[in-house]
């Protein structure tokens, strides 16, 4: 009975902090990014807010073949064996990393005094196959937030860098019980991530700040006005590179509050997220939308992983508990 018992509370405490979470991401809201060139639509005047994106054949192709080939790696495989028949390890089909490990008959780790950090980034280094991320980058990772719940879960949210500019839209989040044991780590953090050599800015955060407006309100909207926020971050490519770009956050008069990842080096739109989206849901509704034009907010524009001008992909991040973006 108190076997029963004790593992029931094991599998509560794991479904309470898995759904944490991935209730409180990197970035909320629906997502995607651009393809062909990511600002025409500023040339033709058409709001790009309106063209939903349509992952192509190739695109999965890749996404499956990056799969099967981490699937492959010997520590993956070995993580499998070690985590059993109740073990989880889900892996992001975009980055080929871990978006989630746990049991859920345990915990991953041993009762410790140790820090809670330290705890987390001991395990990173001893699954370097699942999490992609080399002993001296587990080191380099920095934690952005942490808090303790109601029930004594230390919760962790790191971030990756380069050159000492944050990673846009990926990390590592873990779940630490309240006598040391690791109960989850979720994130699909970018496997190895370069350390150094970004383009210097050629763009100057007001010119992004105002190709995020014109991506979103057309051509002849002006960009200069109205509040925002613009800072730079890195967006990796799967092709183990990362640009140096900026992350705005506008709202055009009339269309919302958009994020916007604008290329720091060429001016392109690299990605775009309608953070007004959770508001629909409370019981809003959008203006009506042209004719043959779905409403930015429907249901029609699906969680597809996102997918720059070049063909990478990253998975977009999933809903949130607040619309406030990641800092």
């Amino acid at each position: 009975m108190a076997k029963a018992f004790a593992r029931s509370t094991r599998m509560s405490m794991f479904a309470a902090t898995a759904g944490l979470a991935l209730a409180v991401p990197f970035l909320p809201g629906a997502a995607h990014a651009t393809s062909g060139d990511p600002t025409n639509p500023a040339g033709t005047g058409t709001p790009a807010a309106q063209m939903p994106p349509t992952p192509t054949q190739q695109s999965l192709i890749r996404r499956d073949a990056r799969l099967a080939k981490a699937e492959q790696r010997p520590g993956v495989r070995q993580l499998r064996m070690q985590l059993g028949t109740q073990g989880v390890l889900d892996l992001d089909p975009a980055t080929g990393t871990a978006r989630q490990v746990a049991k859920l008959d345990g915990y991953l780790t041993p009762p410790s005094d140790a820090d809670p950090a330290d705890i987390v980034r001991d395990y990173l280094r001893a699954h370097p196959d699942v999490f992609g991320v080399p002993a001296a980058q587990v080191d380099a990772l920095s934690v952005r937030r942490q808090y303790t719940d109601v029930a004594g879960i230390r919760h962790l949210f790191f971030v990756q860098s380069t050159d000492g500019v944050p990673v846009f839209g990926n990390g590592v989040k873990a779940n630490i019980s309240p006598d040391g044991r690791l109960i989850s780590v979720l994130g699909s953090p970018v496997r190895n991530l370069p350390t150094a050599g970004l383009v210097p800015a050629r763009v100057s955060g007001a010119q992004a700040k105002r190709t995020a407006v014109r991506d979103i309100a057309g051509a002849q909207a002006d960009g200069t006005e109205g509040s925002g926020t613009v800072k730079q971050v890195v967006y990796p490519t799967s092709g183990g590179t990362a640009r140096r770009a900026w992350q705005t956050v506008t709202s055009p008069e009339g269309h919302g509050m958009w994020l916007h990842v604008v290329d720091a080096a060429t001016g392109r739109v690299l990605y775009r997220q309608n953070l007004s989206s959770d508001l629909k849901a409370a019981g809003t509704t959008d203006t009506a939308p042209a004719p043959g034009k779905s409403p930015v907010s429907s249901p029609a524009v699906p969680r597809a992983p996102t997918r720059c001008s070049s063909g990478t992909t990253h998975p977009a991040p999933r809903p949130a508990a607040s619309s406030t973006p990641a800092t």
